[in-house]
């Protein structure tokens, strides 16, 4: 699919989901029956359309089994199944105000979307990779980043009603609120979730990366992927043992969980805006001269041992047939 057709369908559902957001977020003070199924239609519109695009761009691209050609297939991926989660919780007792609180960040993911479709677009050249591997690696990558996404609408939504309570508010005045213990129960098992899977993905990236050490750019930028990688698997790893300590839960969970999820949009980010290993030779002439000149030595070495085998495998021939001539 044209990427200007897929940038104008995110920009679409961009607008959308902006408008859902800000009539969700009145609709906690003042609880209007007709702005409530107004944001249940649109998240609906939103769902199928993130679906009917992705399978789209699925469809045209004529892969059968490789549905994920770029970042923003892995974008769509997670806004739709994230509009599905947000969906279904508007239907549970006491949940409104978490999908209210999820729409926010579903805007910041289709507007991001839209950037990687039509300024940062660069598809994924899986055909030149470990194919198992690979797969495993981006569907760990995106499944773990919708649990932590959802992990972090339900922290903002217990800080909401911690914030709320603290003031002694009257919870009849703003809608309906679910108990903060629940909040928390969503907040630890969606980290837990969340850190299983993308335990999987940082495996299939190590062994990726171990086979193919160009495959993301230099060397430099390897390393600082790896670090926020990292620090984002501690983190989780953290929040989710954080059940069993009582002086650091509540507020400070929830905090971590948010905490979490920036430093894996920076990894995102950085990932994103780093060249890979053909644009970076191309930035850099001296790394393209300095790697032709050490092509150009071992191929001259290589040719210099061939002759050299040749040349001693014809001496061998020689010196066998004169000592077979006395005997003839």
């Amino acid at each position: 699919m044209e990427q200007p057709i897929t940038s104008l369908s995110l920009m679409a559902l961009t607008a959308v989901c902006l408008a859902a957001s800000v009539a969700a977020l009145r609709g906690l003070r003042r609880r209007e029956a007709r702005a409530t199924r107004g944001v249940t239609a649109a998240m609906t519109l939103l769902v199928v359309g993130s679906a009917v695009l992705l399978g789209a761009r699925w469809w045209h691209a004529g892969e059968l089994f490789q549905p994920l050609h770029a970042h923003v297939d892995g974008l769509l991926l997670i806004t739709m199944l994230l509009g599905a989660a947000l969906l279904f919780l508007r239907w549970r007792p006491r949940m409104l105000t978490v999908s209210a609180f999820g729409l926010p960040l579903l805007v910041l993911l289709y507007a991001w979307a839209v950037c990687a479709a039509a300024w940062t677009y660069r598809p994924f050249k899986l055909e030149t990779l470990t194919p198992v591997w690979s797969w495993l690696h981006l569907i760990g990558v995106y499944v773990g980043t919708l649990c932590f996404v959802i992990g972090a609408v339900a922290a903002a939504a217990y800080l909401y009603v911690h914030h709320r309570i603290k003031r002694k508010d009257d919870p009849g005045s703003i809608g309906r609120l679910p108990p903060l213990e629940t909040l928390e129960h969503l907040v630890i098992r969606s980290a837990t979730l969340g850190f299983a899977i993308l335990t999987v993905g940082l495996v299939g990236g190590i062994v990726v990366i171990a086979q193919h050490p160009d495959a993301i750019g230099p060397n430099g930028w390897v390393i600082a992927k790896f670090a926020l990688a990292g620090a984002v698997w501690l983190l989780y790893g953290l929040l989710i043992n954080l059940r069993f300590a009582t002086s650091f839960r509540g507020t400070r969970a929830a905090w971590l969980s948010i905490a979490g999820l920036v430093l894996l949009i920076m990894t995102y980010g950085l990932i994103t805006a780093l060249p890979t290993n053909q644009e970076a030779k191309k930035n850099n002439p001296a790394a393209v001269s300095s790697e032709h000149r050490s092509r150009t030595a071992f191929s001259y070495s290589y040719s210099k041992r061939s002759l050299i085998g040749v040349r001693e495998r014809a001496t061998k021939t020689i010196k066998a047939r004169q000592e077979l001539l006395p005997c003839v």
